[in-house]
């Protein structure tokens, strides 16, 4: 996209004809208005065709949850041994499982106590089902109670006990808040009471994990589409824009010293401030010596609207993260954070809005609020990238007054190097890559696509309490609230950088470039060695300067400088 909008000799020349100015060497919303129609077009294409991609392509392929109903009975020795047992007020459905499950018990495994409470004391239970509680003490009756286990939003806290309830059934012990884990069954409470009775063991019945790898069909032809799109815009770019561009300051830089820009004549230090006020008439300056700040390479607006935007981001994360603790309606220490997982489906972390949570729509509407924040994230990346690229676009301009350099160039001739990258080294590229890729998929694991199928206790899918929604990660949120800090600390410290000084501040301005850029009439093929802008001419006490192949001396302070 930065080599479609960078402009060509030709359109630069145009615009500084109506004295105005295009930006080299960085992605350019002012380029897109003076540049040709077919490249303005495709650069709309491949911007519109990322849209879908960024709402859409972390949902093509997802995995579904299992989560299986099932029967708790608190039982004795007698009733695994056979003995017959009743169960008052319950209905037909609940005998027969209660007798398959006596019937079948041969085929159950045996859990410890321990085992069974780890087993079963997860929020979405999976690869198992009904579980007969074996307790002990002298009971009239094998069967003490049962207890149904539905899908819902709490986690599976009768392993913290249960009391014995009227008409033979088990009723959960109350915890505070929900606030009932593995952890609190295994090490806070006393013992492992079912029925009022200490468990000796469980028999828990085995079955298949029945979860799913799901392929969205309507989402991956979207992407398909998409990327279908932006290789069509590759290959026309190849085939139709085959004008030289300048990409690089050294393609701006060789093709004004081959030949001379002569609306810039006379301005030769000039910096895109003075272009930004006004042409410049090409009258003697006076050159006074000043180390510049890196943000005013960027703009000061832009400088502070591209950290304010990073701050804006990372505040909205920290009420998010506010209202996401206070939603799992947990403790908020960092342990119990951390313990809620790290990208984990918790029945704490679901988001319970009225949206549809079945089928196209559901999946659409949770796709879309799924992925939705990292199209703001991919917007922070294109601006602080911009920002840094100027930058650094601005620093390879400052050392051309310390040293000759050749210049780095798409197609090298003679001396010039070939370029290996855009604007953007890869000192800045390689660590703003590798935040850009951890804080994407820190965002997936904050807030993600959930689909949860519930099987009854019979086994069969209920599509009515079968799911589609969010989930988020309260841990994941504080990491990326924690990069987001650090990217805009690093964002205002470079800003506040200075240059070496001793060259006038152009930024990516190709006025500014140009002007730079009148070597003495004597000298030729200036651009194919190494250059060094400076004092080349002294004449009537007004000095002139340019990029040079020859020695240069720098501009004395106070001094007029024209040419």
């Amino acid at each position: 996209m930065q080599c479609l909008c960078s402009p060509t000799r030709r359109e630069v020349d145009k615009a500084h004809e109506r004295n105005t100015w295009l930006d080299v060497g960085i992605q350019s919303f002012r380029n897109l208005m003076k540049i040709k129609k077919i490249r303005v077009v495709l650069w709309v294409l491949l911007a519109l065709s990322s849209v879908p991609l960024h709402l859409m392509f972390n949902s093509a392929i997802f995995v579904s949850l299992t989560a299986n109903e099932y029967i708790v009975a608190a039982v004795t020795e007698d009733f695994v041994n056979g003995s017959e047992w009743t169960l008052d007020g319950s209905d037909d459905f609940h005998h027969l499982v209660v007798s398959q499950m006596q019937q079948n018990i041969s085929s159950y495994d045996r859990l410890e106590p321990e085992d069974c409470i780890r087993e079963y004391g997860v929020d979405y239970l999976s690869s198992r089902r009904h579980t007969l509680v074996v307790v002990s003490g002298q009971n009239t009756d094998p069967l003490l109670g049962i207890l149904d286990w539905m899908y819902d939003d709490t986690q599976n806290s009768w392993v913290c006990g249960t009391t014995q309830g009227a008409n033979n059934t088990l009723e959960t012990i109350p915890i505070d808040n929900f606030d009932c884990s593995i952890h609190v069954a295994l090490y806070e409470n006393e013992a492992f009471l079912m029925a009022d009775s200490e468990v000796e063991y469980c028999l828990s019945q085995k079955v298949e994990d029945q979860c799913r790898l799901e392929f969205a069909i309507p989402i991956m032809i979207a992407v398909l589409a998409c990327n279908f799109v932006k290789l069509f815009c590759m290959v026309v770019t190849i085939w139709k824009c085959r004008d030289p561009t300048f990409v690089t300051l050294g393609d701006a830089l060789s093709s004004f010293l081959d030949d001379p820009d002569r609306n810039t004549v006379g301005m030769c230090i000039a910096t895109k401030q003075d272009f930004e006020n006004g042409w410049p008439d090409g009258e003697p300056k006076r050159w006074i010596v000043r180390k510049h700040f890196t943000y005013e390479a960027v703009g000061l607006q832009r400088w502070v609207g591209s950290n304010t935007m990073c701050a804006v981001a990372v505040i909205a994360l920290s009420f998010a993260l506010k209202y996401a603790i206070h939603y799992t309606t947990t403790a908020s220490d960092i342990k119990t954070l951390w313990d809620l997982g790290f990208g984990t489906v918790t029945s704490a972390s679901l988001i319970r809005w009225n949206t549809p949570i079945l089928g196209s729509p559901g999946l659409m509407k949770n796709v879309l609020l799924a992925n939705s924040p990292q199209i703001i994230l991919s917007m922070l990346y294109i601006v602080y990238n911009r920002m840094y690229t100027c930058m650094s676009f601005s620093k390879e301009w400052h050392d051309l007054a310390h040293r000759q350099r050749s210049l780095r160039v798409t197609s090298p001739r003679g001396s010039q190097r070939s370029t290996y990258f855009l604007s953007l080294p890869y000192r800045y590229l390689i660590p703003i890559s590798l935040v850009s890729i951890a804080t994407h998929w820190i965002l997936s694991e904050s807030l993600f696509l959930v689909a949860i199928d519930v099987f009854d206790e019979h086994g069969n899918l209920d599509t009515s309490q079968s799911i589609l929604t969010c989930g988020f990660s309260c841990i994941a949120l504080i990491f990326l609230i924690g990069i987001g800090w650090l990217v805009l600390i690093a964002g205002v410290g470079m800003g506040l950088r200075r240059y070496n000084g001793g060259m006038p501040l152009a930024g990516s301005c190709s006025a500014a470039l140009s002007a730079a850029c009148h070597p003495l009439a004597d000298e030729h093929d200036t651009a194919l060695g190494p250059v060094k802008w400076g004092v080349v001419n002294i004449s009537h006490g007004v000095g002139h300067c340019a990029l040079s192949g020859r020695y240069v001396s720098p501009p004395v302070t106070f001094r007029w400088y024209r040419g």
